[in-house]
């Protein structure tokens, strides 16, 4: 195996808490520690910039980078950069050259995002890192309920100038909208952004506060209720009577999870979070049988990866764990 064993070990270290979930620096070159897919055409979504007058928007501007990598992971023609590596080079000085060399992609997108009232205007554009050129830029201007528009139209655009082929199924999920309430939108969105910048599990717990208002407004939006299984499954692992107890979280998470495919049975979160529900409770095939639902549902997505090695570790398929673990630091280097 070519890659960096120190970082596969610690980071099933990681899994099994063995070891803190914190940065560990694994090496002192700019290099990537494992490279992307040299079969496919790698890109990664830098943050999109808001350029509102209100920094209480950055929460939408953050929701547009997410909805567009989140869309491209699902397809197989590409590689595509996660969203916890695109994220470090959040408001800093960067060159799409030092992205290129730091993350191993070799097309970057940069966009930027500005809403005033229900109004919004989205700049982007797809720069290829090797020769520094723009292959495609636009923009777009109206009202912020076409904000599903526009982020596919980013997408068709991004797949038109790398010319990749789309499967019919990947045509379908593509055209899929969340949800057509934009106020249920913004409180997902809110509910994303403490779930991923929050700092302990107290923010995990006024997350799901948050999807549940999304809920409230829209009860068949299904990503809304993956994000309670998601973040009542990392209250249950980590054991945060806090904010619920252990047996709340885990059935609030089964129940969540459940939700979500009977909304949408193509989901990848719903299908890793059951899978990693189910594993810790010795249903270890089926748990399997899940996890790749995951993965072939999101083939870009770290995260289906990340589940897909906890289950393989907690199956006893440590050789399967470790290129599992490979996988995931190629795609979140």
């Amino acid at each position: 195996m070519r890659t960096n064993m120190k970082v596969l070990v610690v980071g099933l270290a990681i899994f099994l808490g063995l070891a803190p979930r914190e940065p560990v620096d694994v090496q002192s070159t700019t290099e990537p520690a494992i490279k992307a897919s040299p079969d496919k055409p790698s890109i990664a979504v830098l943050p999109f910039s808001n350029l509102s007058d209100l920094p209480a928007q950055e929460y939408f501007a953050d929701g547009m980078t997410d909805g567009i990598i989140t869309d491209l992971s699902k397809l197989s023609g590409m590689f595509v950069i996660a969203r916890h590596s695109v994220f470090t080079y959040k408001d800093r000085p960067v060159t799409v050259q030092q992205v290129a060399r730091e993350l191993g992609a070799r097309y970057v997108v940069e966009g930027s995002v500005q809403r005033v009232g229900e109004q919004i205007r989205i700049n982007c554009q797809l720069i290829d890192t090797s020769t520094g050129g723009h292959l495609w830029a636009e923009r777009f201007d109206g009202d912020a309920t076409d904000v599903f528009t526009f982020q596919d139209l980013v997408i068709r655009n991004i797949v038109s100038a790398l010319a990749i082929e789309l499967s019919d199924k990947e045509k379908n999920r593509l055209e899929r909208r969340p949800t057509d309430n934009l106020e249920a939108y913004d409180y997902y969105l809110r509910g994303e952004r403490r779930r991923l910048y929050g700092r302990d599990l107290q923010h995990e717990g006024a997350a799901i506060e948050l999807y549940r208002e999304a809920i409230a407004l829209d009860p068949r939006f299904a990503e809304a209720y993956a994000g309670i299984a998601k973040s009542a499954y990392h209250v249950w692992r980590w054991d945060s009577d806090q904010v619920m107890s252990g047996p709340v979280a885990k059935k609030l998470a089964y129940e969540s999870a459940g939700k979500v495919l009977e909304l949408d049975p193509e989901n990848p979160a719903a299908y890793g979070v059951l899978a990693a529900l189910q594993v810790t409770d010795g249903r270890h095939e089926l748990a399997l049988e899940s996890v790749r639902k995951a993965v072939s549902f999101a083939p870009n997505d770290a995260a289906a990866y990340e589940y897909l090695t906890r289950v393989l570790v907690y199956a006893g398929r440590h050789d399967e764990a470790l290129e599992a673990m490979e996988t995931v630091f190629r795609l979140d280097p």
